[in-house]
């Protein structure tokens, strides 16, 4: 049931770990980006991928190739010439007609070229120990694939800018081989699959990201904050109940708080890295992040229905404590008049917090909820100060509610009272 939308991945998050060199890999990393992980191994696991890839980033990062050149050695090999039958004829024109070789000859050798300089620069100085043992398999296999052809043999060849008709027959024969036992499209497949590890390991190392660590219960972030914002502020957080709400005036960063602790958590289900300098939570089996909510016109929902049927799902989720699920709900019920959201609010908060094994963030205007805490319900408001009698916003974050009335501040600043003779 996992509803990310509002972390914007295209948008937001797939920039950070885009340096890809095709568009298969980037649509695989998109797809990566899709899909969390829901075990503490299988978080681990992929940690230490990455974690193997920094290890190999001097071998690795000068890792290129022109894009122009992967597209068309992948359609010359994906081409119906590359078919037994077609093959044969093919050659058979190599001995006959000169001008048809030539065409040929070169996709023969922009082959060779741009897989020999793959193999020889890169994946065969890959020091595999560093990475879990299924992936050393993973990547063994692909150095294995590439080998069977020797191009160490035909690097005269793509010197002198053709290649004879035997030494190009022989290749052909391989790749004709592999092609008919569905080697030759597995070998794409892990391909791009390596370069999309690659293009987010760079990532991870660029905005220099740390692997969370997966517990057993709680938060904790230190030094966290949204990366594509210039200069963040960095806040740091260990939650000691299950609800968490955050106060504090317009504009003082609510949402982004809500964004940023939202993006760590889901990241750290990935098996990415974070940005923080240091994150521990545990894995949820569902994440729920509602921020920037909007009407629905398709189904006539309006803001408050829209929050009272996820509000459902996910209290409906939470009851079962065998598959604890991260919520956050960003200025939750603020559709509906004043006295009925306190009373919803104070009911949910009470209800949510004896979903012990989940983990509930909900940001709020109401400050009457401060009369009504429970032990099991924390209280953080972002600051915001007064300097010459202008409001400075801090964007940090503190224990406690914010007794700042800035409305009332703004409304008097504008000049209002007295436009209206107040």
């Amino acid at each position: 049931m996992n509803k990310i939308n509002d972390l914007n991945l295209k948008e937001e998050v797939f920039p950070l770990f885009d340096y890809a060199l095709n568009s298969f890999t980037r649509k695989k990393i998109l797809e990566l980006l899709e899909h969390p992980l829901i075990s503490k191994d299988a978080i681990e696991n992929r940690q230490q991928i990455f974690a193997g890839y920094l290890h190999n980033h001097e071998v690795l990062k000068d890792y290129t190739y022109a894009e122009i050149n992967l597209n068309e050695v992948y359609l010359f090999l994906k081409e119906p010439v590359m078919d037994e039958s077609s093959l044969l004829s093919r050659v058979s024109f190599f001995e006959i007609r000169r001008k048809l070789e030539a065409s040929f000859s070169s996709k023969i050798l922009q082959f060779i070229l741009l897989f020999d300089k793959l193999q020889t620069h890169y994946l065969s100085k890959i020091e595999l120990d560093v990475f879990p043992s299924g992936y050393q398999s993973f990547i063994s296999s692909l150095n294995e694939f590439l080998l069977q052809f020797e191009f160490h043999k035909y690097r005269k060849f793509t010197k002198a800018g053709e290649i004879r008709t035997k030494a190009a027959s022989r290749l052909i024969h391989i790749l004709q081989t592999r092609k008919a036992d569905g080697s030759l499209d597995r070998f794409w497949d892990d391909l791009f699959l390596f370069e999309t590890y690659l293009s987010i390991s760079l990532g991870i190392k660029a905005s220099n990201l740390v692997f969370p660590e997966i517990v057993a219960k709680g938060i904790k972030l230190q030094e966290f904050y949204y990366p594509s914002i210039e200069n963040p502020v960095k806040n740091s957080l260990t939650t000691q109940t299950n609800v968490l709400l955050i106060n504090g005036p317009n504009m003082s960063g609510k949402s982004t708080l809500l964004r940023s602790v939202s993006l760590c958590i889901y990241l750290g289900h990935l098996g990415f890295g974070i940005p923080a300098s240091y994150g521990a939570f545990p894995v949820f089996s569902n994440l729920s992040i509602s921020i920037n909510k909007r009407d629905n016109p398709k189904k006539g929902y309006s803001h408050f229905l829209n929050e009272i049927q996820n509000l459902k799902e996910v209290v409906m989720y939470s009851r079962n404590k065998s598959t604890p699920g991260y919520a956050v709900f960003d200025e939750m019920f603020n559709g509906t008049n004043v006295e009925d959201a306190l009373e919803i609010c104070k009911a949910t908060i009470t209800g949510l917090s004896r979903f012990e094994s989940s983990f509930f963030i909900i940001s709020t205007h109401i400050q009457q909820l401060r009369n009504f805490m429970n032990p099991k319900v924390s209280a953080y408001y972002m600051d915001c100060t007064f300097e010459n009698q202008v409001p400075t916003f801090t964007y940090s974050l503190k224990e406690g509610w914010s007794d700042l009335r800035l409305g009332q501040y703004i409304f008097k600043n504008e000049g209002l009272e007295q436009l209206l003779d107040l």
